[in-house]
C-alpha cells in the first residue's frame, strides 16, 4: 500500500511541475498577426486551437483549426466573353471559414517567433484577389451574386441588337461593294 501512495504522490509532483513549466507557445496575437502578413493582408485568423505535434530545441511544429475570414469581398475570374470579364465571389468579407493547418514556429517569448503555415485545408476556395477603388468595372459580371441574371440578360439583348446592326450594316456594304463593281465594268 505504501508503495501505491509513493507513486502517486510521485504522479502528482510529476503533473505539477509540469504545469509550473515556461510553456513555449506562440501566444494567439503573434500567430494571427503573421498569418496575416503572410496572407498578405487579404485575411485574418478568429478562433484558433493549437495542438503541438513535434518540438525539437526551440522549433515546434503545431496543428492548426479554428476560424479564417477574408479582410474583403475576394473574387476569381472564371471566363469572358467580348469586352466583359466574369468573376466568382469566393470570399465574402468577415465571414468566416474553417480550417486546418500545419504550423512551425521557430523562436521563444524573448526572442519572439517566426511562423510558417503549410498544408492549409479550408472549406472556401483558395483563390481571389479585391477589386480595386479605382478599377472600372463596368465590364465585369459576378456569376454567384443575385443580380448576375439580370446582368447577363441585359448583355444578351445588347449582343442581339448589335448582331442585327451588323447584319444590316454587311447588307448595306455587299450593296455598295456590288455597285462599285457595276460601275468599274
Amino acid at each position: 500500500m505504501k508503495l501505491v501512495w509513493t507513486r502517486g504522490a510521485f504522479l502528482l509532483c510529476c503533473v505539477t511541475v509540469s504545469v509550473f513549466a515556461n510553456s513555449n507557445i506562440p501566444t494567439d496575437d503573434v500567430i494571427k498577426q503573421q498569418f496575416a502578413k503572410q496572407s498578405g493582408g487579404l485575411m485574418h485568423l478568429g478562433h484558433i486551437t493549437l495542438r503541438r505535434l513535434d518540438a525539437v530545441g526551440n522549433q515546434a511544429t503545431y496543428s492548426v483549426e479554428g476560424d479564417m475570414a477574408a479582410d474583403d469581398n475576394l473574387y476569381r475570374m472564371v471566363g469572358m466573353a467580348g469586352d466583359y470579364l466574369f468573376y466568382e465571389n469566393t470570399w465574402v468579407k468577415n465571414r468566416p471559414v474553417k480550417f486546418s493547418a500545419m504550423m512551425t514556429a521557430v523562436g521563444t517569448q524573448a526572442s519572439g517567433w517566426t511562423t510558417t503555415f503549410f498544408s492549409m485545408q479550408m472549406a472556401a476556395k483558395n483563390a481571389g484577389r479585391p477589386f480595386s477603388p479605382t478599377e472600372d468595372l463596368s465590364k465585369t459580371l459576378v456569376v454567384n451574386d443575385s443580380g448576375f441574371m439580370a446582368q447577363f440578360a441585359k448583355l444578351d439583348t445588347q449582343f442581339a441588337e448589335s448582331k442585327t446592326t451588323v447584319e444590316t450594316q454587311q447588307k448595306q456594304y455587299d450593296e455598295l461593294k456590288k455597285r462599285v463593281m457595276d460601275l468599274d465594268e
